[in-house]
């Protein structure tokens, strides 16, 4: 519940969501850096620069709190990646809008992926993209 309340602006929390915040603030001296960290980070995503990413990453691995040490030893994995999501503006709206397009919210995908219920958003995309390029047969239902 905790970790569910770090990325939360204020004004969003429920009465009791804002108590927990206050009692976690009071009682966990780090949570109140990871929640500020978590906010600043969320913003740096939005509307952020490369040097702000790169200072921001300097201040979360400097708390000494595992957590966050370990997010910026990801972070820094694909560093390039990670900045050009800080460069570039971005949205998986048009992703999510072809995949409904090109499947209608159906898999019609070859029977060899019968795992469709299961995890239909890759079925989906992957029909796509073989209806694109023309690399998979279709079956009709």
């Amino acid at each position: 519940m905790a970790a569910a309340l770090l990325g939360q602006p204020r004004p969003l929390l429920s009465a009791r969501q804002a108590e927990t915040v206050d009692a976690l603030n009071a009682h966990c001296p780090g949570f109140t850096t990871m929640r500020r960290l978590t906010s600043s980070f969320r913003s740096l995503l939005r509307v952020g620069k490369v040097a702000t990413l790169h200072r921001w990453m300097v201040r979360a691995a400097a708390t000494n709190i595992s957590a966050l040490e370990r997010f910026v030893r990801t972070l820094r994995q694909d560093l390039g990646a990670v900045e050009g999501a800080v460069r570039e503006r971005w949205s998986n709206g048009p992703v999510e809008g072809q995949i409904n397009k090109c499947c209608g919210g159906r898999c019609t995908a070859a029977p060899a992926s019968n795992s469709c219920a299961r995890d239909s958003y890759r079925c989906h995309a992957r029909v796509c993209a073989d209806r694109r390029y023309g690399t998979a047969p279709l079956v009709r239902r």
